[in-house]
């Protein structure tokens, strides 16, 4: 195939499938960097072999670059739809598409430091026991991260605002607080405080830290 051998010059390894179908489970055989297919296949066309990959591939953003007539604009935009990453259309221009599956690649391996540093900090944040938060002053409105929930020991639906999130605080605590949130409502940008925070049965000691932003 002409494809194999123009990429396979550039230093490329191709793993060939004969159909979508094919392809799909070879895909998840092999595990590729890249994945090159047709629109119009047997058995199983590009759309919905991309779909498939793309279930699959959820966590691993594989590049996938989809071969489509030029004038075919509905075929193109249902492969984007379907998870494609790039289109070519036919006939193909061979310098630009092997300018294509380097870029693509390049980008895939980009996405996956991406993830990777995101996973690492996220698995820090864990052991640090650290969660994030977010307080809009104009409606009282809370945002947690997701790893908040774990740190909080409640669901965070439950402090979904400032005024759930103080009911939540012990009596003891639940003053204190209030005025420092009423303090950078009004224009004390600083929030540093540590409370008790009912959870359940148990209590959980809690410090929120920071700025407001401009």
């Amino acid at each position: 195939m002409l494809l194999r051998s123009i990429l396979g010059r550039h230093g490329y390894e191709v793993i060939e499938a004969v159909d979508g179908a094919a392809g799909v489970a070879s895909f998840k055989l092999n595990k590729p960097a890249l994945v090159l297919m047709d629109v119009m296949m047997p058995v199983m066309d590009g759309h919905e072999a991309c779909r498939r990959i793309r279930t699959l591939d959820a966590d691993e953003g594989t590049p996938i670059i989809m071969l489509t007539g030029a004038e075919d604009i509905d075929a193109i935009e249902t492969a984007f739809s379907a998870g494609a990453t790039d289109f070519i259309t036919k006939p193909i221009n061979w310098p630009l598409l092997t300018q294509r599956v380097r870029y693509a690649l390049r980008s895939g391996v980009l996405a996956r430091e991406v993830r990777q540093n995101r996973l690492r900090q996220a698995a820090a944040t864990r052991i640090a026991r650290f969660g994030f938060w977010e307080w809009n002053p104009a409606d009282d409105t809370l945002i947690w991260s997701d790893h908040a929930e774990e740190l909080l020991g409640t669901s965070t639906s439950k402090l979904a605002a400032i005024p759930s999130l103080l009911d939540a605080i012990l009596p003891a605590d639940r003053d204190r607080c209030r005025n420092n949130f009423n303090a950078v409502r009004v224009g004390d940008g600083r929030l540093d405080i540590e409370f008790r925070l009912l959870a359940g049965t148990s209590e959980q000691i809690i410090r929120l830290i920071g700025e407001r932003g401009v």
